[in-house]
């Protein structure tokens, strides 16, 4: 298997998918997107733009957000196994 290298500076189809993710589990747990922001230590259109995909989150913000949800990294990560729809 290769592994494709990403430009840091440009955002994905990755981040679209972890982004998604973000939201998914946001809204699951009841969370608005300004506690959200503030437990990543994010502005809230950072963590908006995030959720949107448009933002690429680093790894200690996405450890944050993790935190805030209760849930393991990794669950944010499995989101890059799941299917594409459309």
């Amino acid at each position: 298997m290769q592994i494709a290298m990403i430009n840091p500076d440009k955002v994905s189809a990755l981040d679209a998918k972890i982004g998604a993710k973000l939201k998914a589990l946001r809204l699951n747990k009841a969370i608005n997107e300004g506690a959200a922001a503030a437990a990543a230590d994010l502005t809230f259109q950072e963590y908006r733009s995030c959720e949107a995909g448009t933002r690429r989150a680093s790894s200690h913000e996405l450890f944050r957000i993790a935190r805030l949800r209760r849930v393991p990294l990794t669950e944010i990560f499995a989101a890059l196994d799941e299917p594409t729809v459309g």
